[in-house]
């Protein structure tokens, strides 16, 4: 089996979803194949033999001083995680984006230390998740250049063919259109680079192709490793259903929708998972009788309340922007959704993906818009009968799109079939 080097903003870690969705992608390669290089978090246990990390603040120390930060850490005892300082807070801007990428791409942090441990490697391919940043897209280019092999890029996320501005949404100010025009001009770079590319979706594979011409590509859905278990009827007087998930006005307000929804329903409670910064948000949800705001918790407790609920919900503001924005998402949650045998329910806009897959498989109850909600919602808490059919359906896209096994195939030949041909 090939050697990689995994190159992720964020570790390879359960307890964030890109991490998840890269430790996903190279579940089939043993600890002693994988080596992880990442600026936010660490790995979990028995992933990856070695890390090498340079985080925000390493970067900006290497600016500031001319000299080397950052190095090899040590794995997690269990989960990998990550602290709040290593995390950007307040409101995102897009001079806040920019003086960060600056900071990267002049920083002193890729330097002899950083170069010695590549070389220690000894890896035959070099795997890049794909985001807007363009130095650690540069990085990626470097490091296939500097040890020569190939380059496989995966991506869920479209920032490359975006018009707007997707940092904060507002008008496309002059430090937006310097960060952008940077990132795009490091992705042409990338993708010239690139022997193959992985997305969570055909859709965005075909968008890619069309865009950079890359003549190997493979869609690789996040996998699930829930066990099913059939949870159509729920015992006991009062009908939990349940929101897991990251917060904001993007989520809040579709939340408290259905709870306007569900207001007649009888002993129904919509209980809300996820970390939410902003006070005011907590308090519009604290308003609502039926709300249970509990916060953050752990992927371990988030299985156990799948599996403990009615019904699982995912809501997504009916917003202009955000249905530009959230076009390509696949939201990590899906997988472990339809695995775990909770039926599901989606209250998002039409032209998201994620809402087509839904509609297209009939694996989850969905309402697009408001005036649907409460009748689909009626359908999703109290018919059996149709609960029972969005679980079979569940079921059958689990095993086709995201089953372990036909996932750690796929990508293992992908990257056996890259570095032969690199030979």
């Amino acid at each position: 089996m090939k050697k990689i080097l995994v190159i992720s903003y964020v570790g390879l870690m359960s307890t964030s979803p890109n991490g998840r969705t890269m430790k996903s992608l190279i579940q089939g390669f043993p600890k002693d194949k994988v080596s992880c290089f990442c600026s936010i978090g660490s790995c979990d246990k028995n992933v990856a033999k070695s890390i090498y990390k340079v985080s925000n603040i390493d970067a900006k120390n290497s600016f500031l001083r001319l000299k080397e930060y950052g190095g090899v850490i040590d794995a997690s005892e269990d989960e990998g995680s990550y602290s709040e300082q290593e995390v950007q807070k307040g409101k995102k801007c897009p001079w806040k984006y920019l003086l960060k990428e600056l900071v990267w791409k002049f920083g002193k942090w890729n330097g002899k230390n950083l170069k010695e441990w590549l070389l220690d490697q000894k890896v035959d391919g070099v795997v890049y998740m794909y985001g807007d940043s363009s130095s650690l897209q540069d990085f990626a280019v470097y490091v296939s250049e500097f040890l020569s092999v190939p380059l496989v890029v995966y991506s869920c996320e479209d920032y490359c063919f975006k018009d707007y501005n997707y940092i904060n949404f507002k008008d496309k100010n002059i430090p937006f259109k310097i960060y952008q025009k940077m990132s795009k001009a490091s992705t042409e770079k990338l993708f010239k680079r690139a022997s193959a590319l992985v997305c969570n979706s055909d859709d965005l594979a075909e968008k890619y192709k069309e865009k950079y011409g890359i003549n190997k590509t493979c869609t690789i859905m996040m996998a699930s490793n829930m066990e099913f278990s059939n949870n159509i009827t729920q015992a006991g007087s009062q009908i939990d259903i349940t929101y897991l998930g990251s917060l904001g006005n993007v989520r809040v307000k579709p939340l408290c929708e259905i709870a306007e929804a569900i207001a007649d329903f009888d002993n129904v409670v919509l209980n809300i998972y996820g970390e939410e910064n902003n006070k005011e948000n907590i308090d519009i949800m604290n308003n609502y009788a039926n709300i249970k705001y509990h916060g953050f918790v752990s992927y371990e407790k988030v299985k156990q309340v799948m599996y403990a609920s009615h019904l699982l919900i995912e809501a997504i503001d009916n917003d202009s922007y955000i249905k530009k924005d959230k076009r390509y998402g696949f939201s990590t949650k899906y997988a472990d959704s339809f695995a775990c045998g909770t039926p599901f329910f989606v209250y998002a806009p039409l032209e998201i993906i994620e809402t087509k897959f839904a509609l297209d498989n009939n694996c989850a109850f969905v309402a697009e818009t408001k005036d649907k909600l409460k009748d689909v919602l009626c359908d999703a808490i109290f018919n059996e009968e149709k609960r029972l059919e969005r679980v079979k359906n569940a079921r059958i896209v689990t095993e086709k799109y995201f089953d372990e096994e036909n996932n750690i195939k796929k990508f293992n030949d992908l990257i056996e079939d890259v570095c032969k041909n690199n030979k």
